[in-house]
């Protein structure tokens, strides 16, 4: 199981590296739990792990999360695990979703900042966005979502522990009403992306979205 999720991963992020942890070679393994380390040393009161290691905001991805849970999961670091898990559980919108990101001191979510197309490539437009504590968004991502699903998965695979059933099949329930059902069109089975792009329909998503219902 894990094995296919991991085909699915973009190599842009950083905590990649720690959930590939048990397919390192021996004389890498060391290196891993080094990052294990690391990962634990970004952990915040609150539960989360935060993002970014020393950009001085309380940022924290939802994917990240989801990647952290396996981490911490494969490490046999299951405490963790399940401080990250619980902390995402109380996140969760009562329609089974969460949003992409959130504030890892409060659990608030953090609002977007609107895009200026004009401005977009611009380098007052990057500086501003990067100045800003609230470049994240309420957006419900069908990937983030999906990959929360398979975090959970993992570790109730892993440690038999079913009490974060519910919490995933509320998801997988809100994932399904983004799918299309209709035979007839041409994107049938296929998931749309997010809130942000409600009709737009990503490869990528689609395949976590298998990984989550598989």
């Amino acid at each position: 199981m894990i094995k296919k999720i991991l085909k699915g991963l973009e190599k842009n992020i950083s905590l990649l590296s720690i959930i590939a942890l048990p397919f390192m070679p021996p004389h890498l393994y060391a290196q891993g739990e080094q990052q294990i380390t690391w990962l634990k040393s970004q952990k915040t009161s609150y539960g989360l792990v935060d993002s970014y290691k020393g950009d001085g905001k309380a940022l924290s991805y939802t994917y990240d999360q989801a990647l952290a849970i396996i981490a911490f999961t494969e490490a046999k670091e299951f405490a963790l695990a399940q401080n990250v898990i619980q902390a995402m559980i109380d996140l969760q919108n009562s329609d089974g979703s969460w949003f992409s990101s959130y504030n890892n001191v409060t659990g608030a979510v953090l609002a977007s900042v609107p895009i200026n197309e004009s401005l977009h490539s611009s380098a007052q437009y990057l500086k501003n966005f990067a100045k800003s504590n609230q470049n994240l968004d309420t957006n419900k991502d069908s990937g983030n979502i999906s990959w929360m699903v398979m975090a959970l998965n993992y570790y109730e695979t892993q440690t038999g522990d079913t009490q974060y059933f519910s919490a995933a099949d509320k998801a997988l329930n809100f994932l399904d009403g983004r799918i299309d059902h209709n035979s007839q069109h041409e994107t049938y089975g296929s998931i749309t992306h997010s809130t942000d792009l409600p009709t737009a329909r990503s490869t990528e998503h689609c395949h976590d979205a298998y990984s989550a219902f598989f």
